[in-house]
């Protein structure tokens, strides 16, 4: 459960990127502490506004204590009041939108355990990465490293543009989703998707960073090691943004994001092989590229 405009990487970001990430367009955003405050209502992070939470939460809808998942990637070109391109898709969003919008396809892996070192989460982006910067288009591989002992969002790429460097930091202030993480947003109840009306829990919030939406299926599982109580994550929607190819002002592309999880697995597994940094991922990395007040106040600029 990467995301935000960051957190998102993202509101999940996240968990794939729950994890992941959840919008990261942002019409307000704070500096705490010589580095930028992203609103995730403390799903990521306890800076900024806290939102008010609707709706009668239900028990043990929950991440999993620890688990490996695959997830699929979505990304839609596409204004994001447009009522046609509103998530979820079916069966799938290439095949509902097909020749409507230009949609982008990834996959990836999350990695999370709820105890180790505090919490951590690993977001694997195989080829597409997380779409949260406005200076480029996220066309190749990431990992996003969130380790809550760190309390920062660190940023790797194996063919990245040579700006993101071995390491970059995303952001700080900023630790992996608590298994419980939807006590920080609205419950919306229960939803049917498909044409086998498959029975599913949603979540969402909105804040000055966008909007996301995380979901879990309605089937309650058992943890067959720690005997605790879970739900499996269904799917998770949010806002990102990147380099336009057709604006001629230079105003970044808006995006619609839907992630879909799948093979999710909670055997056991060695923590140390999959959330051990880089050694350039230390305090000493330089900030992203487009994550720096410059490129920011550039961007609301644009949005103003």
């Amino acid at each position: 459960m990467l995301n935000v405009a960051t957190q998102a990487i993202l509101i999940l970001v996240l968990v794939s990127t729950t994890n992941a990430w959840p919008g990261y367009k942002s019409s307000q955003q704070k500096k705490t502490n010589s580095e930028f405050c992203y609103e995730t209502n403390g799903v990521h992070g306890d800076c900024g506004t806290k939102y008010k939470i609707r709706g009668n939460h239900p028990e043990n809808v929950k991440l999993p204590p620890a688990f490996i998942m695959e997830f699929e990637q979505s990304v839609i070109e596409c204004e994001l009041n447009d009522p046609h391109c509103f998530p979820p898709f079916y069966p799938s969003a290439t095949e509902q939108l097909q020749g409507r919008y230009p949609i982008t396809i990834g996959k990836g892996f999350t990695y999370f355990n709820s105890t180790h070192r505090g919490g951590s989460q690993v977001e694997y982006y195989s080829k597409n990465c997380v779409p949260v910067f406005q200076s480029y288009i996220a066309h190749f591989q990431c990992t996003l490293y969130i380790i809550n002992d760190t309390q920062t969002a660190y940023f790797t790429t194996e063919n990245g543009p040579k700006e993101f460097g071995d390491c970059c930091i995303l952001t700080k202030g900023f630790h992996p989703p608590r298994r419980d993480f939807i006590r920080n947003l609205n419950y919306t109840g229960i939803k049917t998707y498909g044409v086998h009306h498959q029975k599913y829990h949603s979540f969402t919030v909105k804040t000055n960073e966008g909007e996301f939406c995380f979901n879990f299926w309605d089937k309650e599982m058992t943890d067959k090691h720690s005997g605790e109580k879970y739900h499996e994550p269904a799917f998770f929607e949010y806002e990102g943004f990147q380099k336009s190819t057709k604006n001629t002002k230079g105003e970044p592309q808006d995006l619609r994001i839907f992630q879909t999880f799948h093979n999710i697995r909670t055997d056991p597994f060695n923590p140390e092989d999959y959330f051990t940094l880089p050694a350039a991922c230390n305090p000493d990395a330089p900030r992203c590229p487009d994550y720096d007040h410059s490129a920011y106040n550039k961007h609301m600029t644009f949005m103003q």
